[in-house]
C-alpha cells in the first residue's frame, strides 16, 4: 500500500485548523452572549459578530475541506476514518446552524 505523506500532513492541518475555529466560534459565541448580560458596548457586540461571522466561514470552508480530504485518503488508503467523518460532519452542521442563527440575529436587530 502506498503511502502519501503529504494528505496526511494536509489532513492534520485542515483538522486543526477546524478544530480552532470551532473553537474560536464557541468562544465568540459565549463573549456575545455574556456581553449581553454585561452591558457590553455596542461596538463590541458588533466587532465580536464580525469576528464570529468570519470564525463562522472559516470553520465551513475548513469541515469541506477536511471531508474532502478525508474522503481522499479512505479511497487512496483503502481505510475508513470513522471518528474523523463524524467529528467533521458535527463540526459542519453546528458552524451551519451557528451561521444561520447568526444572519437571523443580525436581521432582526437591524433597526
Amino acid at each position: 500500500m502506498r503511502v502519501y505523506p503529504f494528505l496526511r500532513r494536509v489532513s492534520s492541518f485542515a483538522g486543526r485548523l477546524l478544530a480552532l475555529s470551532f473553537l474560536l466560534s464557541l468562544l465568540l459565541t459565549f463573549l456575545w452572549l455574556a456581553g449581553n448580560a454585561q452591558g457590553f458596548l455596542d461596538t463590541t457586540q458588533a466587532a465580536i459578530l464580525a469576528c464570529l461571522r468570519w470564525t463562522l466561514l472559516v470553520e465551513l470552508a475548513a469541515g469541506a475541506w477536511t471531508a474532502g480530504i478525508l474522503v481522499a485518503r479512505s479511497v487512496l488508503e483503502r481505510r475508513l476514518f470513522p471518528a474523523r467523518f463524524v467529528l467533521a460532519a458535527a463540526s459542519l452542521v453546528a458552524g451551519a446552524c451557528l451561521l444561520a442563527s447568526l444572519g437571523f440575529l443580525q436581521s432582526w436587530l437591524r433597526p
